[in-house]
């Protein structure tokens, strides 16, 4: 299994991580899309980015590193603009880019901003359209793409470096997500680390990619792993404040909004986790929590790295 790991936040913050995670031969490093990252009180959060400028960014920051969106909602942008975006960024980053979509989740999100925020079936669809869309343009631009919402005219041209950006899926649904990936994706992202849970999620995907004429074996499954902890309360300490000084907010009620919720373990206990999430046979997991401090992710590398060897 492949570790990798999902980081927001300010683009020196982004460059911390992506140092250390490829110092200890992490696989990629994923960015979520979000226009605003806290909404606390109505506030507007000032690293608020949009990620897929700090994705092309970080092309030219790293060297051997995958980059992903994890993911970017379909509500943000045309598909024609996903298109165009991820191929300029495949192409800066010599193949390394990989472009995941979702349907959008976060109403506040779009209100805040202005941007159109449909019912739920109607983002499912769009997303579907958008998936299709992508897919054409990456296997079969010379045949185009038409849809109830987007379409595009074939052509010939195909970007120089190689056939173009892998697609990402990812998503809690027990059917329609999974059915999309296998339709679709390179990746399924699968939001439980919970074996049993996945298991008929992961069927449903493989059933649809060999509906649509697809190689299931070719399809990687990934999950997320939150990691909070520390060998020492020292450590722990010392995460929360740094986390806490970056976010500008109270590491005390940073903390205290994870009780219940997270194990604070020792690195070499949650490396003891990650294996047997490699035993059960996921492809990638991405690491959250601990680089939230470029610090503590430092710490804990090391651990990722020889679990996961």
């Amino acid at each position: 299994m492949e570790a990798a790991v999902q980081v927001n936040g300010s683009f020196g913050h982004l460059c911390d991580i992506a140092a250390i995670a490829e110092e200890h031969r992490f696989g990629a490093i994923a960015l979520a899309d979000h226009y605003v990252q806290d909404t606390d009180g109505g506030r507007l959060d000032r690293e608020g980015y949009d990620a897929l400028l700090q994705a092309a960014a970080l092309a030219r920051e790293t060297t051997r590193i995958g980059i992903t969106m994890l993911v970017s909602p379909v509500t943000f942008r045309h598909p024609a603009v996903y298109a165009k975006a991820a191929t300029t960024i495949d192409a800066i980053s010599r193949g390394r880019f990989s472009l995941g979509l979702g349907a959008g989740s976060n109403e506040k999100e779009h209100t805040m901003l202005g941007l159109a925020f449909p019912e739920r079936s109607e983002r499912f669809a769009r997303l579907e359209e958008a998936l299709a869309y992508l897919r054409a343009y990456i296997d079969t631009p010379e045949a185009g793409y038409r849809g109830d919402r987007f379409s595009f005219e074939g052509h010939a041209y195909q970007p120089p470096l190689r056939k173009s950006f892998r697609l990402v899926v990812g998503g809690s649904g027990k059917h329609t997500t999974p059915r999309l990936a296998g339709s679709y994706a390179d990746e399924f992202n699968v939001f439980s680390t919970d074996v049993e849970k996945i298991r008929a999620r992961v069927a449903t995907m493989r059933q649809a990619a060999e509906n649509a004429g697809r190689d299931p074996t070719l399809i990687a499954i990934s999950c997320g792993y939150r990691m909070f902890g520390g060998n020492r309360p020292s450590e722990i300490e010392d995460f929360f404040r740094a986390w806490g000084e970056r976010q500008e907010r109270d590491p005390g009620h940073l903390r205290r909004s994870l009780e219940g919720r997270v194990n604070f373990l020792t690195w070499e206990q949650h490396a003891e986790r990650l294996a047997t999430l490699a035993a059960a046979g996921f492809d990638r997991v991405y690491i959250k929590g601990v680089v939230e401090s470029a610090d503590a992710f430092g710490r804990a590398a090391p651990y990722i790295e020889r679990a996961l060897a």
